[in-house]
């Protein structure tokens, strides 16, 4: 939810652009104390006064400080809302048209958990292994249907591949290309590793 990312003390545990919405300038303040990189930006790196916050305005003190920290998918959800809203609509499109492989799934994946909460009326809460022997009619949960089941694999694979794709890069709160894309790990490479360990 909103406080995601003061909860887990990380400036990319914020998980849509809606959660950045709702935050309060007090959450952000928290997440951004409690991240790493932005302590480690430079030697006593500060946060704005709570007069500069309240005159000037979140957007433009702590929002500028904890956007490049977040996770680049969530970032780029983040700038696209404000273009459209800003009626920039040709950056919005440029904006979209920029999106990574993980960006790309990781907005799959939300539109395919809200597909399962719709349908099932209640969160996904089994993992892909479990959701496969369902579908198969090898494991009994009362009240859980085939369609069901085959919505909560479609969620569990996508998490998955999101999982693999997080994995791969050096820093995924980085946009993609703007660093050595030698400091990635190779996608087959990964992938075969988890097939073998049995991750996949």
């Amino acid at each position: 939810g909103a406080e995601a990312g003061a909860k887990s003390g990380a400036a990319f545990a914020v998980r849509s652009a809606a959660s950045f919405r709702s935050m309060k300038a007090e959450a952000k303040a928290r997440v951004l104390l409690a991240t790493e990189s932005f302590k480690g930006q430079r030697p006593g790196q500060m946060l704005p006064r709570p007069r500069a916050i309240e005159t000037e305005g979140v957007a433009n003190t702590l929002d500028p400080l904890l956007l490049p920290l977040m996770d680049e998918a969530v970032r780029r959800e983040v700038l696209v809302s404000r273009a459209v809203r800003s009626g920039a609509l040709g950056e919005a499109k440029a904006l979209q048209d920029g999106q990574s492989k993980r960006s790309v799934v990781l907005e799959r994946l939300r539109k395919a958990e809200e597909e399962f909460r719709n349908f099932a009326g209640r969160a996904y809460d089994f993992d892909l292994d479990e959701a496969g022997l369902l579908l198969r009619g090898e494991v009994g949960l009362p009240g859980v249907g085939r369609a069901e089941a085959e919505l909560a694999r479609k969620v569990a694979e996508l998490r998955r591949e999101l999982d693999l794709l997080s994995a791969l890069r050096a820093d995924f709160t980085q946009d993609e290309g703007s660093y050595s894309s030698f400091l990635d790990k190779d996608e087959w490479y990964e992938r075969d590793r988890r097939k073998v360990l049995g991750l996949d």
